[in-house]
């Protein structure tokens, strides 16, 4: 089943993230994938995460999805023009990649390249509404293309406190361009999760939580000073600090939140940062 038609169901969704290479090494993605496929819906493929070289995910979401993996190819605006978003969209339609995810992406001061430009040229919303014109079959400048495109597209949320007016308009914005489903920033506050559940039910849209399981306090500290908009709760930080096991208390952690969010929103979508193996045995003994 493709993970338009998933969404189309009432099912609880899970889909988990595959962080690309920073080489052309692509055997241990194809290993990951195999261990987590019987627990996901879905694998997201993000664009030079956090700013940082990786492999594109064009070409990785094309391999995985001929292994029979359903893949969702992200796209960030901040490395390309309107022309190349475009080029690089009809590209992935022609090789059968369906599933779209747009980011706006993090500032490339805050990456490993900060002598590099950002573009920027358009922004999330204007992408998702850029999509919708590629759906209908035409460029951004309307003019027809030779056929029309059938993505189904979605976005992002962050449910935090601050500011969360504004990205409830953002969202607004989102979902009438066609946006199907969206993925949050990790959420380490299930209260903040439930007031932005409550404060979208009337936006037809699919909501899957962001899970970012923790490994340690110092990688705790490092979120919580270098990603924007992850606030990590310092009762999680002490707990790391002083257990015997941390990456067995980050997994407490994790189910915890698993727990207090599942009956809000349509499903999970995990960041486990490499840790495939942990991930897929938390889900084979979680579900």
């Amino acid at each position: 089943m493709s993970f338009a038609e998933d969404l189309a169901q009432e099912n609880f969704l899970i889909t988990a993230e595959l962080i690309p290479p920073r080489g052309t090494d692509f055997e241990y993605l194809l290993l990951q994938a195999d261990e987590l496929w019987p627990f996901v819906n879905a694998f997201n493929l993000p664009d030079n995460p956090g700013a940082r070289l990786h492999a594109a995910p064009l070409g990785l979401a094309h391999r995985l999805q001929a292994r029979g993996f359903e893949c969702i190819y992200q796209v960030a605006c901040r490395d390309r023009n309107r022309i190349a978003l475009q080029a690089d969209l009809l590209a992935a339609h022609i090789l059968g990649i369906r599933n779209v995810l747009v980011v706006t992406g993090d500032h490339t001061i805050l990456g490993d390249h900060p002598a590099s430009k950002p573009v920027y040229d358009l922004d999330s919303v204007q992408l998702l509404a850029l999509l919708n014109k590629l759906n209908r079959g035409f460029d951004a400048n309307d003019r027809p293309l030779t056929d029309r495109t059938e993505f189904c597209y979605g976005a992002v949320v962050n449910p935090v406190l601050d500011g969360l007016e504004a990205q409830i308009w953002k969202l607004r914005r989102k979902v009438e361009s066609g946006t199907s489903f969206v993925q949050t920033q990790a959420v380490f506050d299930p209260e903040a999760f439930r007031l932005l559940m409550e404060s979208i039910k009337d936006i037809p849209v699919k909501v899957l939580a962001g899970i970012l399981p923790l490994r340690s306090a110092r990688m705790a500290r490092w979120v919580n000073h270098n990603v924007p908009g992850i606030s990590i709760p310092l009762t999680f930080i002490n707990r790391l600090e002083t257990a015997q096991d941390p990456v067995l208390e980050g997994w407490r952690i994790t189910e915890e939140i698993v727990v207090a969010i599942k009956e809000i929103g349509d499903g999970l979508h995990f960041m486990p940062l490499g840790d495939s193996h942990g991930l897929a045995q938390f889900l084979k003994s979680f579900t």
